[in-house]
């Protein structure tokens, strides 16, 4: 089997080396590493709008199987049903969603999905579905702490930090 990786950074690589442990010939790819791709793709919502544009499940081998645990945005929903639908990938699994806000992290127990799409995606037989759940390990939970505690112990120190976005 041959795993294709887009975005080997640290979690894509962890990502490889657990394929490469099952005996899977992986494929690496990162924006990061290329000049000439990162100049074409130079964040037009970078990744996200050249996956969206390359007609992705038409070059993928038939049958493949599609993981997404990074961003909603990277695949559109409905390419992805008409391509399971056609026979182009023979599953995907999903942990987040394109149109996820409404959705994710809330709790609709008991509730109706209003979003025809999203029901499509979550009630299709050849998905599995999981509610944006995949960062949530003791290793990140354990660094989003104590980046969050580093962070504040800068802030009071200098009164600023260097991981401040705004």
């Amino acid at each position: 089997m041959t795993v294709a990786i887009i975005g080997t950074g640290r979690i894509g690589l962890a990502t490889a080396k657990i394929f490469k442990g099952f005996g899977c010939k992986v494929v690496g790819y990162d924006i990061y590493q290329s000049d000439a791709a990162k100049a074409v793709l130079d964040y037009k919502e970078s990744v996200e709008e050249a996956i969206k544009d390359a007609d992705l499940f038409k070059s993928f081998k038939k049958g493949a199987i599609l993981m997404n645990m990074a961003r909603g945005a990277l695949i559109e929903t409905q390419d992805l049903l008409d391509a399971l639908d056609a026979g182009l990938l023979s599953g995907a699994g999903i942990d987040t969603y394109e149109f996820e806000g409404p959705y994710i992290p809330k709790n609709f127990e008991g509730q109706e999905i209003t979003d025809s799409l999203f029901k499509a995606l979550i009630n299709h037989p050849k998905v599995i579905y999981t509610p944006h759940a995949a960062y949530y390990t003791d290793e990140a939970v354990k660094n989003l702490v104590e980046g969050a505690l580093n962070a504040t112990v800068e802030i009071i120190k200098t009164g600023t930090t260097t991981t401040r976005v705004n």
